[in-house]
């Protein structure tokens, strides 16, 4: 299976914080949101392609509770597709979902189905997912017919196509085309990286700490175990550009060959915590309650710079190392820690950072949607959509928005 995106594999943090997770995103989900190809932000002024009428609620809507059923809908892209998921639950055991493809450039209906219960929609560029917490059904992209369903939360899907079930004590891997087991470990989901997996502790174990496991996705087969345990209650653990597997444990932070096992480096740092990798350098939350960034050269294991974490911002790409805080978005060089190239935007000003590409990062402000160029922040162009966006999504050139019962598409 081809990635959505082009990126390199999935990462998953073992804390469930914001910056474990989105942070760990250096190198995504296939078609997960957050960073594109170029191809995928449109690069001139858009214009509406078509819309088309849709049985949804607004989130304003549904915070209201002024319709009953509440009728929910989420959004989702991949290559030329538009997917839509409709489920208007009508009591506890009843309801009914619905998932809808368009041809994102024409707005054809391609095919719809009725599905299962479920809550989120997950597309890819040979299947879609839509899931609950716990069951999920897997979709062809191109005919709509049901490949499988099974009960459990799929964790990840990988450039190559695994499907990762995780529940903090087993995972299992699965054929995206069946849905048959690869193979099942004991143990809590570390990472999934490229082609492997990490395996750690379980979750919920209070008992202690155990050596992590390297395995290879497809086979399960293991490549090497730490010689360090690891506990994931206290301790981080993520993966990115190049073989490596990278350590966090409270007191420094580790640079792991992904092949060998091999440790290149390890580095103090206080209270280490959650990283954040680029090509040139790991940043790693350091200090009190984490109120530190402190930058690690991923060569040498060379401490460069530490900054307070509020200075620093929260990440919005990693490829174009462009951040976000209360006033905008800047950009970061992460090889000095200085901040360049800041946007203005009027005090208060309510935005949302809805997509980046290698190129540009587009950002939501009430009805009006700006696109920035990734290395000057200088703008791109800008569009009123004329309503409060419900969701986003951005693919093959198209800007996708639907605000309450209306799906519009711009390209």
């Amino acid at each position: 299976m081809t990635a959505a995106t082009s990126v390199a594999c999935a990462v998953v943090g073992t804390r469930a914080s914001r910056w474990s997770l989105v942070a760990g995103l250096l190198t995504v989900v296939p078609g997960a949101p957050g960073i594109a190809d170029d191809e995928d932000v449109p690069k001139l002024q858009p214009v509406l392609a078509w819309e088309h009428a849709v049985a949804c609620d607004s989130n304003a809507e549904l915070a209201a509770g002024t319709t009953s059923p509440p009728r929910r809908c989420n959004i989702s892209v991949a290559g030329d597709g538009l997917f839509l998921h409709e489920h208007t639950a009508s009591g506890v055991a009843g309801g009914t979902y619905r998932l809808t493809r368009f041809d994102i450039a024409t707005g054809e209906v391609l095919w719809v189905r009725d599905v299962g219960p479920s809550s989120t929609i997950d597309a890819y560029d040979e299947i879609v997912v839509i899931s609950d917490k716990s069951h999920f059904e897997v979709y062809d992209v191109a005919t709509g017919e049901l490949r499988f369903e099974r009960q459990g939360a799929v964790e990840e899907v990988n450039r190559y196509g695994t499907l990762l079930l995780a529940d903090g004590n087993t995972v299992v891997a699965l054929d995206p085309q069946t849905g048959a087991d690869r193979w099942t470990a004991d143990g809590g989901l570390g990472a999934f990286c490229r082609d492997i997996v990490v395996l750690v502790a379980p979750i919920t174990d209070q008992t202690g700490t155990a050596p992590f496991v390297v395995v290879d996705h497809y086979t399960g087969e293991e490549r090497w175990t730490s010689d360090e345990a690891f506990d994931p209650q206290s301790e981080e653990i993520t993966c990115g550009f190049g073989p490596f597997v990278y350590t966090a444990d409270g007191s420094s932070v580790t640079e792991w060959d992904a092949h060998s096992g091999w440790i290149n480096w390890s580095t103090p740092v206080p209270e280490a915590g959650d990283i954040e990798l680029y090509r040139e350098v790991a940043l790693v939350r350091s200090g009190a309650d984490a109120g530190t960034i402190v930058a690690v050269e991923r060569e040498t294991g060379e401490m460069l710079w530490s900054r307070p974490a509020d200075e620093v911002g929260t990440l919005v790409s990693i490829i174009g190392r462009v951040r976000e805080d209360t006033a905008g978005v800047f950009t970061l060089l992460p090889l000095t820690g200085d901040i360049v190239n800041h946007t203005a935007l009027a005090p208060g000003t309510s935005f949302e950072v809805i997509e980046s590409s290698d190129t540009r990062v587009m950002v939501s402000t009430g009805s009006v949607v700006t696109t920035y160029g990734m290395n000057d922040l200088g703008t791109s162009w800008q569009l009123d959509v004329g309503a409060v966006a419900d969701e986003f999504a951005v693919g093959a050139g198209h800007l996708v928005v639907r605000a309450g019962s209306v799906l519009r598409v711009y390209r």
